[in-house]
C-alpha cells in the first residue's frame, strides 16, 4: 500500500495563500496611502506655486489681514469658507456655487477685482483650485475678523469655559 503524504496546515505554512493575500492587501493599502500623500503634496504645490500668488497679487490688498471690504478676508481657506457679508466665498469642489468664482468670472452680482477682469489663465487657476477642494497648507487661522469679535477657538479657551463640578 502506498502511504499518503501528511496533510499540510496551510495557515501555518510559510507560503500559505492566506498569508500571501494578507501581504498583498497590506501592500495595496500602503500604496494607496502613499498615493493620497503624493496627491496632497501635488495639490499643495499647485496652491503655493499658482493660487497663493494670484490671491496675494489680486485680493489681499482689499480682503487681507489689515482690510476686509464687505467683511471678506481671503488670506486663509477658513475665511473663504466663512465668507463675508454675502455668504461663503467658496464651496470646495463646487465651482458654480462659489461666490468668489462668480465674482472673478464677472457672471454674478459682484465683479472682482473691480479694476478689471482677471486674465483667463488666473481664473482657470482659481477654478481648478476650488474644484480640487481648495487645498491649503495646514495652518490655523484666527477667524475673528472684526475688532471685538471672538472666534470659536477664543470662546473655548479654558478660562471662558463654565466651571465643572469636580467629584
Amino acid at each position: 500500500l502506498a502511504t499518503l503524504p501528511p496533510q499540510i496546515n496551510h495557515a501555518s505554512h510559510p507560503f500559505s495563500p492566506i498569508k500571501h493575500f494578507c501581504f498583498l492587501l497590506m501592500c495595496l493599502v500602503a500604496t494607496g496611502a502613499f498615493a493620497d500623500d503624493d496627491a496632497r503634496r501635488q495639490q499643495l504645490a499647485f496652491f503655493e506655486k499658482e493660487v497663493r500668488p494670484v490671491l496675494a497679487a489680486r485680493c489681499f490688498e482689499c480682503h487681507g489681514e489689515k482690510k476686509q471690504e464687505s467683511g471678506l478676508r481671503v488670506d486663509h481657506v477658513e475665511f473663504l469658507k466663512k465668507g463675508g457679508d454675502s455668504g461663503p466665498a467658496i464651496v470646495p469642489e463646487n465651482v458654480d456655487k462659489s461666490l468668489l468664482i462668480q465674482a472673478i468670472r464677472y457672471s454674478g452680482d459682484f465683479q472682482m477685482p473691480p479694476k478689471g477682469k482677471l486674465p483667463a489663465a488666473e481664473i482657470a487657476i482659481l477654478e481648478k483650485w476650488v474644484q480640487l477642494g481648495a487645498p491649503w497648507p495646514e495652518e490655523t487661522a484666527k477667524l475673528a475678523t472684526k475688532t471685538g469679535e471672538f472666534s470659536e477657538e477664543d470662546r473655548n479657551f479654558w478660562c471662558f469655559r463654565p466651571l465643572a463640578d469636580v467629584k
